[in-house]
């Protein structure tokens, strides 16, 4: 099962230096608003925009370090994902709404420190 997410919140999963450290990603099956995107599309910030909604299929997170012409460590990317995820002090979420009341939510949401996008 896919896990989805929000734009913003992969970009910033993506240019979390210190939780990626070596790790690389490889094989990535990403889609953006249900369309499958391109090996190498997935994992590049620019194509993806803040208010997408991203779905991680599959892939694989490998650290750098070889042992014997294999990497030391493999991760599945979305469990890596979670796993940043968990670490986060922050969420993002996607709300859907009937336009008469978008203005009060986006105001209470604003009111309580948080940020619309």
């Amino acid at each position: 099962m896919a896990i989805k997410t929000t734009g913003a919140e992969w970009k910033r999963f993506l240019a979390d230096e210190a939780y990626w450290g070596d790790f690389c990603v490889e094989e990535e099956v990403i889609s953006v608003n249900g369309n499958c995107l391109p090996l190498d599309h997935g994992t590049n910030p620019k194509t993806v925009q803040d208010g997408d909604a991203v779905a991680i299929h599959e892939g694989v997170v490998c650290s750098q370090e070889y042992e014997e012409g294999h990497p030391k460590e493999m991760h599945d990317l979305a469990q890596f994902f979670r796993a940043w995820r968990k670490k986060q002090t922050h969420v993002s979420f996607t709300v859907e709404c009937k336009r008469d009341v978008a203005d009060f939510i986006k105001t209470a949401v604003v009111a309580r420190g948080g940020k619309v996008l």
